[in-house]
C-alpha cells in the first residue's frame, strides 16, 4: 500500500478532497487552460485540429494533427497564405489548438500546422496559455478559430 500511495503522492490531495480537481488539472495538465476556455465557448458540433495529443478534457471533438496530416496530406496542398483556414474549414474543422515548446527541452511538436497558421491572417486567436513542464520546457498553447466560425458564448 505504501508504494501505491507514494506513486500517487501528487494526486493524493485530490483523492482525499483537499484539492479541487480543476486546481490539480491546472497545475499538472498542460492543455487544461485551453480546454477550459474551449469548453465554455465551443458548441457540440465544433471540431478541433490539435497539435497536442492531449484531448482528454475537451467536450468538442478533437483530431490529432499529425494523424490527419499523414492521412490527408493537407499541408502539401496549401500554397498561399490564407488558404489554410479555408481548406480546414471545408474539411469540417472549426478550431485549431496550436502547441509549441518555447524552450529546447522536453516535448517537441511538429511545427507544420503552427507555421501554416502563422501565415494565415484569417485565423482568430481565442486564447493562449503557457505551461512549464517537468522537463524544463515551456509549452505555448493557442486556441484559434477558423474563418466563418461564430464568436462563441463568451
Amino acid at each position: 500500500t505504501a508504494v501505491a500511495v507514494a506513486r500517487c503522492e501528487d494526486r493524493l490531495a485530490v483523492a482525499v478532497g483537499l484539492e479541487k480537481r480543476e486546481d490539480y488539472l491546472s497545475r499538472c495538465e498542460p492543455s487544461f487552460a485551453a480546454t477550459t476556455v474551449a469548453n465554455l465557448m465551443l458548441d457540440d458540433g465544433d471540431h478541433i485540429l490539435s497539435q497536442d495529443c492531449r484531448a482528454f478534457y475537451f467536450d468538442a471533438r478533437v483530431t490529432q494533427e499529425s494523424v490527419y496530416r499523414r492521412l490527408s496530406g493537407y499541408d502539401r496542398r496549401i500554397t498561399s497564405s490564407g488558404e489554410l483556414g479555408r481548406a480546414l474549414r471545408r474539411a469540417g474543422f472549426t478550431h485549431l489548438l496550436l502547441a509549441e515548446n518555447t524552450k529546447p527541452r522536453g516535448i517537441a511538436y511538429d511545427p507544420t500546422l503552427g507555421r501554416l497558421a502563422d501565415a494565415d491572417r484569417s485565423l482568430r486567436r481565442i486564447t493562449e496559455s503557457y505551461f512549464a513542464d517537468t522537463e524544463g520546457g515551456v509549452r505555448h498553447y493557442r486556441l484559434v478559430a477558423l474563418p466563418g466560425v461564430a464568436a462563441g458564448a463568451l
